[in-house]
C-alpha cells in the first residue's frame, strides 16, 4: 500500500504537469481541428487526478486499518499475558483508551499524515523541479517559507505534545471512574450517592475540558501559523513571477499557468499543514503503547508443550510463598485425594488456590505437577490439568450454553449429562434455565445457587485432573452442600475444596488448615476403604 501511495503521487505529478502543458498548448491552438487532442488530454489528466485522490484515500485507510488491527491484537495478547498483579491496571480505563483513542490517533496519523505526506510530498518535489526549470528563484520562493514552517511547527509542537499527554491522562481518569461507577451502580443508588458521583464526574469532566481547550489553543496557533505561511508562500511566489515577467525573463502565459499551479499548491499545502499536529498526537499514543508493552510478562523458561498423562501425578506445594500474603507451604495431594482447606478470612486461602491454578506466581518455592515445576509447563497445558471454581472467575456475558462450554476440551454427551446431574442443573436446564438463556455480566440475572452450579459445571466440563473449589456464599445452601458432597464422592480426579463447614470432613482424605498468622498444618483423614472404589469414577 505504501508503494501504491508513492505511485499515486507520481501519477498526480505527471497528470498535473500534463494538465498545465496541455492547457498552455490549448491556448495557442488556432484551428478548431487542433483542439481535439489537447481537450482529450486535459480530460484524461483530470480523470487521473481524480483516480489518484481515490487511490490515496483508499490505500491509506486499508494500510492504517491493517496496521491498527495488528497492533490491537498485540496489545490484547500482551494484556492477557501480564502477571495477575497488573489485573487492576489492565481492567481499568487505560486499556480501553489504548484500544480506542490511541488506535484512533495512530490511524489518523497514517491516513491524514503519512499518506498525504507521501503523495503530496512527491507532488511538491515535482512541482519544485518544474518551478526550478522556469527559474531558480521560483523554487527558492517556495523552499524558504517551508523551512520557516518547519521551525515554527517544531517550537509549537513541543508544547502541543505536553498538553496532549495531559489531556490523555485526564481522559483516562474519567473513563476509569465511569467504568468503575457504572459497574457499581446499585451501590451508588443504595447509598444515595448520585449527587456525589455526579459532582465528581463534573469535576473530572471539567479538567478534561480545560485540558482539551488548552490543546485546542495551541493547535489553533499552529494551524494559524501554518495558514499564514502558506499564504506568504503564495504571495512570494506571485511577486517573484511578476518580477520575472516585468524583466521579460518569463512569458505572461507561463506566469498565468504558474499562478494556476500556485493556487493548487495552496490547497494542498493546507492539507500538509496538519502533519506535525497529527504526528504529535500519534507520538503521545505510541509512547503510551510502548510503555504498556514494556511491562514485563510472566517469567518464562523452557516449557514443555503439555502435561504428561499419568495416574500418579501429584500436585505439590514445594515451599511456595508470597511474603505478606502466604507463608511457605509444604503439602501434596493426588488424583485420589479430597482435600478440605479451611481458615479464617485473610489467612490466604484464595491466594493458595490461585497459586495452584497458575493465576499467580509465588516469590519463593513453587508448585509442581508430577515432579515438574509449574514454570516449566505451558500455561495452556496447566489450565487443562487444573481448574478453579471461584468468584474471581465469574460467568461471562452470553448464553448458558456458551458459558458451560467456555474452553471445553471435547464433547461427550454422556459426560455432559452426568455433569449436569451431579451439579443439580439437569432439572433447571429442562425448565427455567434453557441453554439459550441470556446472561448479563457475571450472571447477575441468575440466583446465587444457579450461578454457582454453572461455574462448577463449567470447570468440570474441562475434564481437569484437579478441581479446585474456592469458598462461596452458596455453600450455606443445603442443596449446594449436597452437590459438593456428590462431587467429592463421584468425581474422578483430585478435589481441593475451600470451606469451613465441618460436614465436609467425613468425605475428605486430607485436612489443610491456615491460621490467622498464616501458619499451615496438614492432617490426614481416614475414609472407608471402599469409599472411592464404589463412589468415585462416575464422572471422569
Amino acid at each position: 500500500m505504501l508503494s501504491l501511495l508513492i505511485c499515486s503521487g507520481l501519477m498526480l505529478s505527471a497528470a498535473l504537469a500534463a494538465l498545465v502543458t496541455l492547457t498552455r498548448k490549448l491556448g495557442g491552438a488556432e484551428p478548431m481541428s487542433d483542439l481535439a487532442y489537447p481537450l482529450l488530454g486535459i480530460l484524461l489528466a483530470l480523470v487521473v487526478l481524480a483516480c489518484g485522490r481515490f487511490v490515496e484515500r483508499y490505500a491509506a485507510e486499508v494500510m492504517a486499518q491493517d496496521y491498527v488491527q495488528e497492533l490491537r491484537q498485540i496489545v490484547l495478547a500482551h494484556a492477557l499475558r501480564l502477571p495477575s498483579r497488573h489485573n487492576a491496571r489492565i481492567t481499568k480505563g487505560g486499556t480501553l483508551l489504548r484500544l480506542t483513542g490511541d488506535m484512533g490517533a495512530i490511524r489518523n496519523w497514517i491516513v491524514q499524515g503519512i499518506a498525504p505526506m507521501v503523495v503530496l510530498g512527491t507532488w511538491l518535489i515535482a512541482s519544485l523541479i518544474g518551478l526550478a526549470f522556469l527559474h531558480w528563484s521560483l523554487a527558492v520562493s517556495v523552499i524558504l517559507p517551508l523551512l520557516l514552517a518547519v521551525c515554527v511547527n517544531y517550537m509549537l509542537g513541543r508544547r502541543l505534545y505536553q498538553i496532549s499527554e495531559t489531556a490523555r491522562l485526564k481522559r483516562t481518569h474519567l473513563i476509569r471512574n465511569v467504568t468503575e461507577k457504572l459497574a457499581a451502580i446499585d451501590v451508588i443508588r443504595s447509598f444515595n450517592q448520585l449527587g456525589r458521583e455526579s459532582r465528581r464526574f463534573q469535576r473530572q469532566g471539567g479538567r478534561l475540558r480545560d485540558a482539551l481547550n488548552r490543546r485546542a489553543r495551541v493547535s489553533g496557533m499552529l494551524r494559524g501559523a501554518n495558514e499564514a505561511l502558506v499564504l506568504i508562500t503564495l504571495v512570494i511566489l506571485v511577486l517573484s513571477g511578476q518580477l520575472l515577467v516585468s524583466r521579460s525573463i518569463m512569458a505572461q502565459a507561463d506566469f498565468s499557468l504558474m499562478l494556476i499551479a500556485a493556487i493548487y499548491l495552496l490547497a494542498n499545502l493546507r492539507r500538509l499543514s496538519r502533519i506535525y499536529e497529527l504526528w504529535t498526537l500519534n507520538k503521545v499514543a505510541t509512547d503510551k503503547l510502548e510503555h504498556f508493552l514494556s511491562m514485563k510478562l510472566q517469567p518464562s523458561s523452557k516449557r514443555n508443550g503439555s502435561v504428561r498423562r499419568s495416574d500418579s501425578a501429584p500436585l505439590t506445594l514445594a515451599g511456595v510463598a508470597i511474603p505478606g500474603r502466604l507463608m511457605p507451604i509444604e503439602a501434596s495431594f493426588d488424583t485420589q485425594d479430597r482435600v478440605l482447606l479451611s481458615g479464617p478470612g485473610g489467612s490466604g486461602k484464595t491466594t493458595l488456590l490461585r497459586l495452584l491454578a497458575g493465576l499467580e506466581s509465588g516469590t519463593e518455592g513453587g508448585v509442581e505437577l508430577g515432579g515438574v515445576a509449574q514454570r516449566k509447563i505451558d500455561p495452556r497445558a496447566w489450565s487443562k490439568a487444573v481448574a478453579l471454581v471461584s468468584n474471581d472467575l465469574p460467568l461471562l456475558r452470553g448464553t448458558v450454553h456458551s458459558n458451560l462450554f467456555y474452553g471445553r476440551r471435547r464433547y461427550d454427551e454422556a459426560y455432559y449429562a452426568e455433569v449436569l446431574r451431579l451439579c443439580g442443573l439437569e432439572r433447571a436446564i429442562e425448565t427455567e434455565l434453557s441453554p439459550d438463556t441470556a446472561l448479563i455480566e457475571r450472571g447477575a440475572n441468575l440466583s446465587s445457587s444457579n450461578r454457582y452450579r454453572l461455574m462448577l459445571a463449567r470447570a468440570m466440563l474441562r475434564r481437569p485432573r484437579y478441581l479446585l473449589i474456592d469458598s462461596h456464599e452458596a455453600h450455606l445452601d443445603r442443596e449446594i452442600l449436597d452437590t459438593l458432597i456428590g462431587v467429592l464422592k463421584r468425581y474422578r480426579g483430585g478435589v481441593l475444596l475451600c470451606s469451613n463447614l465441618a460436614e465436609l470432613q467425613p468425605h475428605c482424605t486430607q485436612y489443610w488448615q491456615l491460621t490467622a498468622d498464616r501458619g499451615f498444618s496438614v492432617r490426614q483423614l481416614r475414609l472407608p476403604a471402599a469409599y472411592l472404589e464404589t463412589e468415585a469414577g462416575d464422572v471422569v
